[in-house]
């Protein structure tokens, strides 16, 4: 069944002064060995898991017994067939010319004289000897060449049981030096027929070479009830190894750590040294049984150059170092082939399935040309315009994309941890972050191809806006609103959007603990960065409230500002409110919207047409006295307490009117002087005396009595002239 190299005559710890292993010489014609193994050892092994362990221990012998470079290593199938006779042949040779080497090292044959009842299999090495010692555990030589795929001990014990025992129970012949003359005769004489008939490429000496039977019906004390092998049986068998049944032309890759294999009808099969460690159970994904050891599904086979495997010889010793194994197959196939780039791209960016090819990319960084030639696969044509984002910075960044687009380029989504994979080795970074490389470079970027409404920084103090932000109508449709969206609501989200995307591109350095702010401390950049949009956020919500509802009138000839607002200003604080001349301080309120306003002041010099109050913002309104006639005003406010304070304009100017004149009482009109001259005295008139009596008239002819006090002397009273009665 299978062939091993020589072995000393005393066994492999004679010359090391221990206990002395028995030999072929210390059997005269027979002896029962002990294996100490239980017939259920193992017992999930099966039959293809056995005939592995000869294929590999036949391998070994050959490479040990001819002193063969591994990778020289060579097997070539023929087929007979001979009436019903099936005769199927495996033989090793060596593809080195450096000596003369027999041409063939060894062979593994298949016969059956009817396909449907079964056969034989032959496995036979030259110049190779088994001791008694090999059937004891742990009885190896192989242990230190790395060369050799064996290394346990304990293959050969647990194949020949596995066949053995039941349900396969297959006959087994092994035959080894110690035969007798008439054994050896027999032996050589049939193998010299089959020799000669081709159906084998020597005869194998009894007294040099090793062969094993399994099915064989050559033993005299061979049991009918033993089974033979079955065609069928066989050619699976075959599969454990790569250089027995291997994939189509072009399947694989080889690299000198091994072979990524791309016949799909081997994906998924792990295989060191070209033999079988397992094969991963085909279906659905989701229940796949996967040959790697981490549990996941291959896309690819992999045949790995080196490597130690655990004792059931199922996979290699450890996830890690399968890990590596195939990271290193990956290193070289790249090399050699830099367009598998796309499949190694497509299993690192795949949610489902999580491929075993890739799990060591989350415990190994890249390989520096691993890193190249991906970095070139997703950076140059057809992929040079693409800007690689994560659905997490997507979900922490609404207008991600848009940003994208002011970029230059055109998002492509990855899966965080490839994402990650590729930041870490300085592939990738996110696109605020290159928004801020730019902002240190000083970079104007370019306006071609870019988003319409894009908006970016061009150095630290200034920021390029798109005209179409200006005006409703596009500011509306970028922020998704219907045409007729209140003007105030729309001008207010518009800068809430443009400047959460400023403070995007400002770097993360820019920001982090200050004392002058308490409400930095103990807080990263990245924090402190969230923290400065929601208070820019509120700044703009207030400035929107107070601008809405600030309000110009006229009381009384005065000038009232009013602002009945509920901004986040403490009702308790003064707030400067200022009216200025149109016409004399238009340039200062352009001064102030334009930005510079910090170095300058915001206190007006001029006199005579404008004035400032100091006021609670509380109060809600103040007035103002002695205004200049027809002059149109403007009212500002803003909080004089507060150096990063916004100011707050009128929409509209007032103009103060004109005083009408104080209205003047209608004039009486003059009264005519129409006195009466007095006349002579009266001597017969009493009427209630003390009086004088004298007659009058005017000067229109009226007459009257006039009476006189008798106190006042008459000389005193004025008259024109004594008239006479007539």
């Amino acid at each position: 069944m299978s062939a091993f190299h020589d072995q000393s005559a005393q066994g492999p710890s004679a010359s090391g002064g221990g206990a002395r292993f028995m030999t072929l010489d210390d059997i005269a014609e027979s002896q029962t060995l002990h294996t100490n193994m239980r017939s259920t050892y193992s017992a999930k092994w099966e039959p293809w898991e056995a005939f592995r362990e000869l294929v590999q221990n036949w391998r070994d012998g050959i490479i040990k017994s001819f002193n063969l470079d591994e990778t020289k290593f060579r097997v070539e199938r023929e087929e007979k067939l001979d009436g019903s006779t099936i005769n199927i042949l495996y033989k090793a040779s060596s593809a080195s010319d450096f000596w003369p080497l027999p041409e063939c090292l060894g062979y593994i044959r298949f016969v059956a004289e009817d396909a449907t009842a079964g056969g034989a299999v032959e496995i036979v090495n030259r110049r190779a000897t088994i001791q008694p010692f090999h059937f004891d555990l742990g009885g190896t030589t192989k242990s230190d060449d790395k060369s050799l795929a064996g290394e346990h001990g304990d293959g050969l014990k647990v194949a020949l049981l596995v066949l053995l025992r039941k349900p396969q129970g297959y006959a087994l012949v092994v035959e080894l030096q110690r035969m007798s003359s008439r054994q050896i005769e027999s032996n050589l004489r049939k193998a010299n027929a089959n020799c000669d008939k081709g159906l084998v490429p020597f005869a194998p000496m009894p007294y040099e070479d090793v062969a094993f039977g399994i099915g064989s019906s050559d033993s005299d004390d061979i049991r009918p009830s033993l089974f033979r092998v079955s065609r069928v049986a066989f050619d699976g068998w075959t599969k454990v190894a790569l250089f027995l049944h291997g994939p189509q032309s072009g399947g694989q890759i080889t690299v000198s750590e091994g072979d990524l294999i791309t016949d799909s009808a081997f994906r998924g099969n792990i295989y060191l040294k070209g033999l079988l460690l397992k094969t991963s159970k085909k279906g659905d994904l989701r229940d796949e049984d996967s040959a790697s050891i981490t549990g996941k599904p291959l896309k690819f086979g992999y045949n790995f150059a080196n490597g130690a495997t655990n004792r059931d010889r199922q996979s290699l010793a450890t996830a890690g170092e399968e890990g590596v194994a195939i990271r290193s197959i990956w290193n070289q196939v790249l090399f050699l082939k830099p367009d598998m780039a796309k499949e190694l791209h497509d299993m690192l960016n795949s949610k489902f399935p999580l491929y075993a090819d890739v799990a060591w990319s989350t415990q190994h960084p890249l390989p520096l040309n691993i890193k190249n030639i991906l970095g070139r696969y997703l950076f140059t044509a057809p992929h040079d315009r693409r800007w690689y984002y994560t659905a997490s910075e997507e979900s922490q960044n609404r207008r991600l994309l848009k940003m994208i687009q002011g970029l230059g380029r055109e998002g492509f989504h990855l899966e965080n941890t490839y994402w990650r994979l590729l930041s870490d080795n300085g592939l990738v970074r996110t696109a605020a972050e290159e928004q801020q490389r730019r902002f240190l470079q000083v970079v104007c970027a370019s306006t071609g191809g870019i988003d319409p409404v894009a908006m970016y920084l061009i150095n630290e103090n200034k920021v390029r806006v798109h005209v179409g932000w200006l005006t409703a109508e596009s500011a509306a449709n970028e922020l998704g609103f219907p045409v007729d969206f209140p003007t105030t609501d729309l001008i207010w989200n518009t800068a809430k959007c443009l400047i959460r995307d400023i403070i995007e591109q400002v770097p993360d350095i820019k920001f982090g603990p200050d004392a002058r702010f308490p409400y930095t401390a103990g807080r990263s950049q990245k924090q402190v960065k969230n923290i400065e949009k929601n208070l820019l956020e509120q700044r703009i919500m207030d400035h929107t409230c107070l601008k809405k509802h600030l309000r110009l009138s006229i009381c009384e000839a005065q000038l009232v500002v009013s602002w009945v607002c509920d901004a986040a200003w403490n009702h308790a604080e003064d707030i400067c409110v200022q009216v200025h001349g149109q016409s004399h301080r238009g340039d200062f309120k352009d001064t102030l919207i334009s930005g510079d306003a910090y170095g300058r002041g915001r206190l007006c010099q001029t006199t005579g047409t404008c004035q400032t109050l100091l006021v609670r913002y509380g109060q809600q309104s103040c007035a103002f006295a002695g205004l200049k006639e027809g002059q149109e005003y403007f009212a500002m406010i803003f909080h004089p307490s507060r150096r990063n304070s916004f100011v707050v304009f009128s929409d509209t100017t007032f103009k103060i009117p004109h005083s009408a004149p104080n209205p003047t009482p209608p004039s009486s009109p003059a009264k005519k002087r129409n006195a009466f001259v007095l006349g002579d005295e009266l001597e017969n008139l009493d009427i209630m005396q003390p009086r004088k009596w004298h007659d009058g008239e005017n000067d229109e002819g009226v007459k009257a009595v006039i009476g006189i006090p008798t106190d006042k002397p008459t000389a005193t009273l004025s008259r024109k002239r004594q008239r006479t009665s007539k």
